[in-house]
């Protein structure tokens, strides 16, 4: 997204990118405060042209480095939820998705969560190299910004089309199925076990 450098573009990217990023942090728990900081900052200096004259152009740009720094914020809470989505599919017990598409599923994940995690690698980078020289307002921050709306696109992909896809539910149900299957055999394998056991003792303790 390019550098918004007048009010409309401001407002446009707080409506399209902000606002929805703060609402679905708040609906799934309280956003970190960090984010609140940076929008109350965004909004001190937008307050600058009116009450001390500051150009237009001049306070868009600090705002929106606030805002963006704010996203970046968001982004990494969401893919720190989206990690633990996925370590929870990889790692469950009572959920084999090795079974869903033959195997397919899980390995499209694991390809999926590597893109994640390259383009994270990417962003984190990007943003350090902006700090770094101090551009918090030029491009190096704006192409940073691009590159975590990317690896937040890809977490949405993962958490809708993997973790709350309907074959999990489908693998976690026949995983259980197995599970108790697996139990009964072994229940009724140890019964038929101590059964010949107490048999044999009985036969041979009346033919000695």
């Amino acid at each position: 997204m390019s550098k918004p450098k007048t009010f409309n573009e401001l407002f446009a990217f707080y409506y399209q990118e902000v606002k929805p990023l703060y609402s679905e942090l708040s609906a799934a728990n309280e956003p970190p405060i960090e984010l609140l900081l940076e929008i109350n900052a965004a909004f001190d200096h937008m307050s600058r042209h009116w009450q001390y004259g500051e150009a237009e152009e001049g306070v868009v740009g600090a705002c929106s480095a606030h805002l963006k720094r704010c996203t970046f914020d968001g982004y990494k809470l969401i893919l720190k939820w989206t990690r633990d989505h996925y370590d929870e599919l990889m790692e469950s017990k009572q959920t084999r998705i090795d079974v869903i598409d033959n195997g397919m599923f899980r390995g499209n994940l694991i390809k999926l969560w590597d893109e994640i995690r390259g383009s994270a690698i990417a962003a984190r980078i990007a943003e350090g190299n902006a700090r770094s020289i101090g551009d918090l307002q030029g491009d190096g921050w704006h192409h940073a910004f691009d590159l975590w709306k990317a690896v937040y696109v890809k977490c949405h992909t993962l958490n809708s089309e993997y973790y709350l896809s309907p074959k999990v539910e489908w693998a976690r149900t026949r995983t259980r199925k197995e599970m108790w299957r697996d139990r009964l055999v072994g229940s009724v394998g140890t019964v038929v076990v101590g059964l010949v056991i107490n048999f044999l003792y009985d036969f041979l303790k009346s033919n000695p």
